[in-house]
């Protein structure tokens, strides 16, 4: 059979060796041709080769054999048609006699959403199973129950004859959907410049010479008798599908039915609202962006301009940002969006939704997307000395920012079918953008979003992905062979030009056994490069097929993926899985240990991505700028008690904790731990940390602690061998820190509360700033003085009653609402202080916290919609 070899070349060369084996031959010999086809124009970072070998003969002797191919697609239509015959049309001819083909097995065919492929015990396929199969089952059981390895009921072994029958059955016909797909996607979707489908055109051409000239040299027919011979004749039951075949737009529904072929609904900051992906050469006045008629060239006769897929893809233009977002995203949104302003973003935002986001939810993302900036964060003057490009030396741009609503887009009757991540993969596919960075609301961007569409890998591929943490989580290894079964065959490369995957694909440590590969907080995806669209389209479709996507963590691997089972491997990882960052853990807290750790170690709930370029940069980090991003959903009294890795909060106060908790993260250092190759802990006699991860209940179980190295002495004698693995140890300069630091200040984002006396009434109110600006206002306050204790400790409580002002302040959190009480008609607010801010004089009254701090948010969150 063909096999695929890693190919070496720069080029996408394509060998197909074919041995025609025919009885009519005067002396029945073999005729071996080779098709040899080479791209220089286009690169794949790893290529497929087909063996040279003359007992490699897939196609010209496989019917004769009865050989059966990976897929019942090419099963059926090479019953029904010779192999030379079918290897004599043209692209279109052979696209359009598959598709012919399929729909006359079965005219209602269809790919049904609802068909997850999943083993289900309390299933009416399971009822009438047993009733089928359960008398055979029960004699088989009893005459093999005494030998069975491990002793097992009828029932359970019941289940266990049913879940190996349906599992090949659901995998053959995964197998065949997908097939279908790629070749759909393939044939009639736009894809490519005119340049790539002129090469495939080549390539079939040269099939056609070659299929011809090996009949021609082995029967010695005449080329009347020949061209009889490979003039293909449809069946009965595909001339009465010709219709189906020709109405593109059918065809596409039984492919999508999913899709209601709709557009999403655009609506920009200032109101303007279209039913068609906006022109932002038009809106924008960007002479630069490329003309709609200038943006594909494509097939004419199988690429229908009446597919909503090519008209949505054709409309597609420009290069921007995309986030998808519910309503409990929005305040995470709103900082991402100070955060791009300070980082000077001048591309358009486009935000995701599902008819799910209120409107004053959009009037707080949109001012704080808009309004003007005056006032920067005192971290900033540490910063902008002309070496940090992405900070502006101006007031922050306005950014552009467009809401999205893809709910009619979406078939009524499957719109139940999406939750929480799928949002992510319909956003891939639903945003305008030719060129889109796809990030998460609490992703944290370190760099310009230009810093990656400008990136080499991204700029080479038109893909740029991110790894995840590497912690010994394991999948099986089946999850590898199930996954490579997926992925186009010998035969889809033959007949349609679709790659098989490659040991670009399947050396990465997923296809291994490990469980965790891709970080997607952050994407890169360019539509328009070869196969890319598709590719998208692919992983959409990978997440209604639950033995794929159970066997994920959330969206995350659906991505690349749906890429490699699509026959696209043109895409980039940053080389290095993902880092802890933050700051390292001091010696002072292992007194207990007879030798200092050798290897060092950072405890955070943020995943960060250093650069492959230099090893040290940090391009972004997820899960926001809190230290703990969960900070207002955890008991702090508990959390206390039980704390074990940030020792040096023992013995401290809750609120000491809230407080840490709460602050921005402050970055001196990143580590990406090593990882074993086999995947295996490192034992040792040195007390080193065995694995690169571990994971920590803090911070809602989100902590991870990494170490920089792992393993030591394999045995107890000082002299004995040594096995370890070093990891990367990053430590940033001032100058790094500072800039940390500063768009640290610029995102983090916290009630602000002053407080305000009027001064026509006793009435007071209090006023919220959720965007750093220069605020004036009159702090009411009332002074005591007493000590209390809590926990045993000791804590001076001091209030004052005074009438100050605040003068310029850049911003920052000065504390928790505490609770209010009116006297003689004078209301009391009562502060935790946070910040010993200038010219103001802030209450804490340790009781009223301990006592209300849940109520307190509820309240603040009333009086903040109330205003």
């Amino acid at each position: 059979m063909i096999k695929p070899i890693l190919g070496t070349k720069k080029i996408r060369r394509v060998i197909c060796i074919f041995k025609h084996n025919s009885t009519n031959s005067v002396n029945n010999e073999a005729s071996n041709f080779t098709v040899d086809f080479e791209e220089p124009s286009y690169t794949f970072p790893k290529t497929v080769l087909f063996e040279n070998n003359n007992n490699l003969d897939d196609l010209l002797l496989a019917k004769k054999n009865n050989w059966k191919f990976q897929s019942n697609v090419y099963n059926q239509l090479f019953m029904d048609h010779s192999i030379e015959s079918v290897l004599s049309l043209s692209f279109n001819q052979r696209c359009e006699l598959l598709i012919r083909n399929i729909i006359s097995q079965k005219v209602s065919w269809i790919f049904d959403p609802l068909e997850t492929f999943e083993i289900n015990y309390e299933s009416e396929d399971y009822i009438q199973f047993i009733q089928q199969e359960g008398i055979k089952l029960n004699k088989k059981f009893e005459k093999i129950k005494n030998n069975l390895k491990f002793k097992t009921s009828l029932n359970n072994f019941i289940k266990d004859e049913y879940k190996i029958i349906r599992s090949k059955q659901y995998e053959q016909k995964i197998i065949d959907q997908l097939t279908i797909l790629r070749i759909f996607n393939k044939c009639f979707i736009k894809n490519g410049s005119k340049d790539q489908n002129d090469l495939v055109d080549r390539i079939i051409q040269e099939q056609q010479k070659l299929v011809t000239k090996a009949n021609s040299a082995a029967n010695g027919q005449s080329e009347l008798e020949l061209e009889l011979k490979l003039k293909l004749k449809l069946t009965e039951n595909e001339k009465m599908v010709s219709e189906l075949v020709e109405d593109y737009v059918t065809l596409g529904k039984r492919v999508y039915p999913w899709i209601s072929q709709r557009f999403p609904f655009y609506e920009r900051w200032n109101g303007d609202s279209y039913y068609y992906p906006p022109n932002y050469e038009e809106i924008f006045k960007d002479k630069n962006e490329p003309l709609k008629s200038e943006r594909s060239t494509v097939r004419d006769s199988t690429s229908s301009p009446s597919i909503f897929l090519n008209q949505f893809k054709d409309a597609s233009n420009g290069k921007g940002i995309v986030l998808s977002i519910t309503e409990k995203h929005i305040d995470d949104t709103i900082n991402l969006i100070r955060l791009l302003r300070a980082l000077n973003n001048k591309l358009p935002i486009q935000i995701i939704y599902f008819n799910d986001i209120s409107q004053s939810s959009k009037t707080k993302i949109i001012k704080a997307a808009r309004e003007e900036i005056n006032n920067f964060p005192k971290s900033y003057e540490k910063v902008y000395h002309g070496k940090q490009p992405s900070v502006p030396p101006s007031p922050p741009p306005p950014q552009e920012v467009w809401f999205v609503n893809i709910y009619e887009s979406i078939n009524p009757q499957h719109r139940n079918l999406f939750a929480k991540f799928d949002f992510k993969l319909l956003a891939s596919l639903f945003n305008s953008f030719n060129e889109f960075m796809l990030i998460d609301a609490d992703t944290i961007l370190m760099k310009s979003p230009e810093f990656f569409f400008n990136h080499q890998s991204y700029q080479q591929t038109g893909a740029f992905f991110f790894k995840d943490r590497s912690p010994l989580l394991k999948r099986p290894i089946t999850d590898g062979e199930f996954l490579i079964k997926m992925g186009p065959s010998s035969i889809d490369s033959i007949m349609f030009d679709i790659p098989m995957m490659t040991q670009y694909t399947t050396h990465r440590e997923l296809f291994k056994g490990l469980r965790l590969y891709m970080e997607s907080g952050l994407v890169m995806i360019d539509k328009q490069r070869r196969r890319h669209f598709n590719s998208i389209l692919m992983m959409n479709q990978l997440k209604f097929i639950h033995p794929i996507s159970n066997s994920m963590w959330g969206d995350k691997e659906l991505f690349w993926l749906g890429f490699a089972i699509n026959g696209d491997e043109n895409y980039k990882f940053n080389n290095h899985f993902a880092a802890a960052i933050g700051q390292l853990t001091s010696n002072q807290y292992n007194k207990d240990r007879r030798t200092p750790l050798k290897s060092k170690e950072i405890c955070s709930s943020h995943p960060g991505h250093i650069s492959d370029e230099d090893d040290r940069s940090l391009l972004w980090f997820n899960s926001g700028f809190r230290f703990c991003h969960e900070a207002n959903n955890i008991d702090y009294q508990e959390e206390t008690k039980n704390n074990v890795i940030l020792k040096f909060l023992n013995g401290r106060h809750p609120l000491e904790f809230k407080k840490y908790y709460s602050d921005p993260l402050r970055i001196t250092h990143a580590i990406v731990p090593p990882l074993n190759k086999n995947f295996q802990k490192m034992y040792n006699y040195d007390e080193e940390p065995t694995d690169g991860w571990t994971s920590e209940p803090n911070c809602n179980k989100y902590m991870w602690c990494a170490y920089s190295s792992i393993g030591g002495r394999t045995g107890p004698e000082e002299t004995s061998h040594k096995e370890t693995l070093d990891g990367l140890l990053v430590e940033y300069t001032p100058e790094e820190i500072a800039y940390f630091n500063y768009l640290g200040d610029f995102d983090y984002n916290q009630y602000t509360i002053f407080v305000h006396k009027s001064s026509s009434s006793s009435s007071s109110s209090i006023m919220f700033s959720t965007s750093r600006q220069l605020i004036k206002s009159s702090l009411i306050h009332r002074s005591y003085s007493t000590t209390t204790t809590t926990n045993g400790a000791p804590i001076k409580v001091t209030t004052t009653t005074t009438r100050k002002k605040v003068g310029a302040f850049r911003g920052g959190f000065i504390g928790f609402l505490l609770g209010v009480t009116t006297t003689g008609g004078l209301s009391y607010y009562y502060l935790l202080d946070q910040y010993k801010l200038a010219n103001t004089v802030v209450i804490a009254d340790i009781v009223a916290l301990q006592n209300s701090i849940t109520n307190l948010e509820k309240h603040i969150k009333s009086l903040e919609e109330r205003k």
